[in-house]
């Protein structure tokens, strides 16, 4: 349940104005966030961070509206929180949008980490309060220790350079204007300014890993290097900058190296083998597919091997051809599809399929594979597009004898995705045409042929 109060807004706040302050709103300008006409809908949770955010922003009297979730999972901490949240916007004659879940029930519901859960929903909550109240950003209160401990995580848990990239002042709509920011600066203001904030004493609780990199690991890191800060900031800089020109340098390559065909990425090998590190190429063409960095190492070991390996990931499979990498998402399972003898089309899952009958007369032959025409009068309908089975066999056109259609597509160099997708049509339980590839000789326009039926396959 969202409960929504509008105040009419007047900044009441100290008129210091320190360091921070300045560095504060010139980031906002320097990176195009600055929004003094629409309202900021600033994430408050009432912990030292936000609680800065929402004075800064309050400081350069910038149109804001607070947004607070309350989790209850803290029990009576969360519920002070919130009223903290409350009291500060009344204060402040702030708009403010509060929600509470039972969090705990809905991890239950959904299968879920209670964190990853909680996420799902803070964003979802922000998502919605855009759409409905069209804000210009959601500003969250992630600083520079923040993104330290987050660099050390996915270090930690390995990962390439998109992880250690570390999280970005933007996203879409999604702001970060305090990432340049260490924690002892943000200490150091709510102290001038005698800020009100309230202790999250989980924080403290080593049993989370975050935790334990923030009281364990990063003191030590401090003992070799007093400025982790500082320097770590210079490093992040130089690897978001690196992260950026290799992107580019990526998606330059797609150009060159990608196609769309029937429904699938067919990537060169050529190019991908010819680059310096084309396990870095690939990582960032497929890390996006749903591939584990284990799954690329071994595609980026098979580019120069026979085709007909195959490897999974999260979101589709990809296939090693002699030329090319080949992708395929995940898709529905072929189904069988009547036609009948009036039908003038339809459309399957990877394709449509169109229909005409015409007298021989009006019919010019076609060496089209995506055409198909057949002597209408040997046809008995309804037909059957279905997917093609092992020990399907048919008649190729020019052949007197009958072939696999297995073995058909073997011989024809049908890469493996688009084999598993092939079709036929069959009349009485003889197949007329593989679809979009050969038609069956015994059903030819002859000399004694007077109606036809054609047929031509698009791409959907």
């Amino acid at each position: 349940m969202v409960n929504s109060t509008k105040f009419n807004k007047s900044i009441r706040y100290s008129a210091n104005n320190p360091m921070i302050l300045n560095a504060f709103l010139a980031q906002l300008k320097a990176k195009g966030l600055y929004s003094p006409e629409k309202p900021y809908l600033l994430a408050v949770s009432g912990g030292l961070d936000s609680m800065v955010l929402l004075h800064l922003f309050c400081q350069h009297h910038l149109p804001v509206t607070i947004a607070h979730c309350n989790f209850q999972l803290r029990g009576t901490a969360s519920e002070l929180d919130e009223l903290l949240v409350r009291k500060t916007a009344e204060q402040l004659q702030i708009p403010l949008h509060c929600t509470t879940w039972d969090t705990r029930s809905e991890a239950q519901k959904q299968g879920g980490s209670i964190e990853m859960v909680a996420r799902t929903l803070r964003y979802q909550f922000f998502e919605n309060l855009v759409n409905t109240h069209q804000y210009a950003y959601v500003a969250t209160a992630h600083h520079l220790n923040d993104q330290l401990e987050t660099f050390l995580f996915n270090t930690a848990k390995g990962c390439g350079i998109a992880g250690i990239k570390g999280m970005q002042t933007q996203r879409g709509q999604l702001i970060r204007p305090l990432l340049d920011f260490s924690r002892k600066q943000l200490q150091d203001y709510a102290d001038l300014h005698q800020i009100a904030y309230r202790e999250d004493e989980s924080n403290l609780e080593v049993k989370y890993q975050r935790n334990r990199i923030r009281h364990h690991i990063i003191p030590e890191l401090k003992h070799i290097n007093p400025e982790l800060e500082k320097t770590f900031a210079a490093t992040q800089y130089r690897i978001s900058e690196a992260h950026k020109q290799l992107l580019q340098w990526a998606e330059e390559l797609k150009v060159k190296a990608w196609k769309q065909q029937a429904q699938q990425i067919w990537m060169d090998k050529g190019i991908i083998a010819e680059q310096a590190s084309p396990i870095l190429l690939l990582e960032y063409w497929l890390r996006p597919m749903g591939f584990s960095f284990a799954v690329i190492e071994q595609i980026a070991q098979h580019l120069k091997s026979p085709a007909g390996k195959q490897f999974e990931g999260k979101n589709g499979r990809l296939f090693t051809d002699r030329h090319h990498l080949i992708y395929q998402e995940q898709q529905q399972d072929l189904r069988t599809i009547e036609v009948k003898i009036d039908d003038q089309s339809l459309v399957s899952q990877d394709f449509k399929l169109s229909f005409e009958k015409m007298a021989k007369n009006d019919y010019q032959l076609e060496r089209v594979p995506d055409i198909g025409a057949f002597d209408l009068d040997k046809i008995e309908f309804p037909l059957k597009l279905r997917p093609w089975q092992l020990g399907d066999k048919f008649q190729p056109l020019g052949m007197r004898g009958k072939k696999k259609i297995s073995d058909f597509l073997i011989d024809q160099k049908v890469p493996l995705p688009l084999k598993e997708r092939c079709m036929v049509l069959e009349s009485n339980g003889k197949i007329i045409w593989v679809v979009g590839y050969r038609p069956d000789d015994r059903f030819k326009i002859t000399d004694s042929t007077t109606n036809i039926w054609r047929v031509q396959k698009q791409s959907l």
